[in-house]
């Protein structure tokens, strides 16, 4: 599939919903952001940050700030193609309620519907900081469990 400027443009803007979503806690923007049978594999950040369909990813979100953190912000969005998928790579960064900053990538798969681009299958990792606290690493016990403190 050759993507036109069009998708690019699409899929970027998809991008920049998710956080307005999220942060909105708005099921509905959620709805516009992921298909619904996307998986959001956020295990690299922590345990039990597995989620499976639509439905799950929006109870997930509907928990509040917190878990989740206050904002979600996103940059260096890339749109691609790779092995016959189109694929996105992007950096975020969140605020934890103690004014933590955390930083990390989304590698995501995109799907075309009749209802425009979603995010298929995203996955979260953190890549800064990585603290110790109890002798295990912040990055791998549940990062919303963590930004909550």
């Amino acid at each position: 599939m050759a993507l036109s400027t069009n998708d690019i443009v699409e899929i970027q803007q998809l991008q920049a919903l998710y956080g307005h979503a999220v942060d909105a806690e708005d099921s509905t923007l959620l709805a516009q952001v992921f298909s619904a049978q996307a998986v959001f594999d956020a295990r690299g950040a922590g345990p039990n940050s597995l989620k499976v369909g639509l439905e799950a990813i929006c109870a997930w979100f509907a928990k509040g700030k917190p878990p989740h953190p206050l904002t979600h912000t996103m940059s260096n969005v890339w749109v691609h193609e790779s092995d016959g998928e189109v694929r996105v790579k992007a950096k975020w960064f969140v605020r934890a309620h103690d004014g933590t900053l955390w930083f990390g990538d989304y590698d995501d798969v995109m799907v075309h519907s009749a209802n425009g681009w979603r995010i298929a299958h995203r996955v979260a990792t953190v890549r800064d900081p990585r603290p110790q606290r109890g002798g295990v690493a912040a990055a791998d016990r549940d990062v919303g469990e963590y930004l909550s403190k």
